[in-house]
């Protein structure tokens, strides 16, 4: 009671209040994870962290008598921030202040960790007392999370900058080892993968689904990595910087394309987007193509670009219902607009002998 605060998650056995109930073999089961704490006894610290634009102040909040967890908390934020930064590929602009609580499970929604940040007005993080490094600058990469809409792709980042983070940090100051996800059970494309979910007491399904997100993630930027190279990852980011609003899978595709001068296509249907996209995205790919040729003639002819650049904003919004018909009418006004040019060619080769 008061002023303990005491939780218990099931484990292995159906929970009903405070009672558990197992069943099923004679094996020993685990019935609940039980969290003991006191929330009044708590301390405070901060620390300074300078970064290209900004300088980013970390209020840290924890348990009393875990003063080393919060120096080494500090010295993991003052050291990765700058290394994220730069991984990431743009200038971090979020909220000047980050609060980062020691919390138990319920408050980190059964997660080692939680990050909850919303633009330049709030960032706060909360950790498990038994969290890891690679968690916590997990969450710490989440500040820079705000670029994308989609789950997978802030999750897929904040996996890959933490590793990447850890990898350039000094020897010694990452302790521990990185809990991997484990393989998929189910079957799950990237951009179908929901919201977060509570991970107490979930169901077996939706934990497959949860795994197999934070997995194929992690998989999947890992592999562009590989396939791209980190400067096309990170001239994709600092592009979409650039934007107004979060970019979803969609126009993270398009942006990366742009990135790497190459067609992705292959990956993007292989990881991200389901088979009911197959249309859409065939569409997307002959809108493409046919604009840059659309482009490249119209500037080797120097003619205006007003055309072209009305159907590249059809295209990017992803909009070829309209784009498709706009471009076969530049399309067809150009091809006549060739064939004037050689036919006012044609007339000027003849009237040469006749005026020499």
């Amino acid at each position: 009671g008061d002023p303990w605060a005491v939780e218990l998650e099931a484990a292995e056995c159906a929970r009903a209040e405070w009672t558990f109930t197992c069943s099923g073999s004679n094996d020993i089961y685990v019935a609940a994870l039980a969290e003991i704490s006191r929330p009044d006894l708590t301390s405070s610290t901060s620390a300074e962290v300078q970064l290209k634009d900004k300088k980013v102040t970390l209020q840290i909040r924890y348990f009393q008598g875990e003063d080393a967890f919060a120096q080494h908390v500090k010295d993991l934020a003052a050291a990765g921030l700058p290394v994220m930064e730069d991984l990431y590929g743009f200038h971090y602009s979020g909220p000047a202040e980050v609060r980062l609580e020691e919390r138990g499970r319920v408050i980190t929604l059964g997660y080692e960790g939680f990050a909850n940040c919303v633009g330049q007005s709030f960032c706060g993080i909360a950790v498990s007392p038994v969290a890891g490094d690679h968690t916590i600058l997990h969450e710490l990469a989440h500040l820079w999370s705000d670029l994308y809409s989609e789950r997978w792709l802030s999750e897929g980042f904040a996996e890959f900058i933490a590793s990447e983070t850890a990898a350039r940090m000094p020897p010694g100051l990452v302790t521990g080892q990185r809990i991997a996800w484990p393989a998929p059970e189910v079957e799950l494309q990237l951009d179908d993968w929901g919201p977060v979910n509570v991970s107490v007491g979930l169901s077996e399904e939706k934990q497959a689904t949860e795994n197999a997100g934070y997995y194929r993630a992690e998989r999947f930027i890992l592999l562009l990595q590989a396939e791209l190279g980190l400067a096309a990852l990170q001239r994709a980011n600092a592009t979409l910087a650039e934007s107004t609003s979060p970019a979803d899978s969609r126009e993270y595709m398009d942006a990366l394309e742009d990135a790497s001068s190459r067609n992705n296509d292959a990956l993007f249907r292989e990881w991200v987007f389901a088979s009911s996209h197959a249309r859409i995205l065939s569409q997307r790919r002959e809108a493409r193509d046919r604009l840059t040729n659309l482009i490249a003639l119209a500037q080797e002819e120097e003619l205006s670009d007003k055309v072209p650049a009305q159907i590249e904003t059809q295209v990017l919004s992803w909009n070829f219902t309209a784009a498709l018909p706009a471009r076969a009418e530049a399309e067809a006004a150009l091809e006549s607009y060739l064939d004037l040019k050689e036919d006012l060619a044609s007339v000027r080769r003849e009237a040469e002998p006749v005026g020499s």
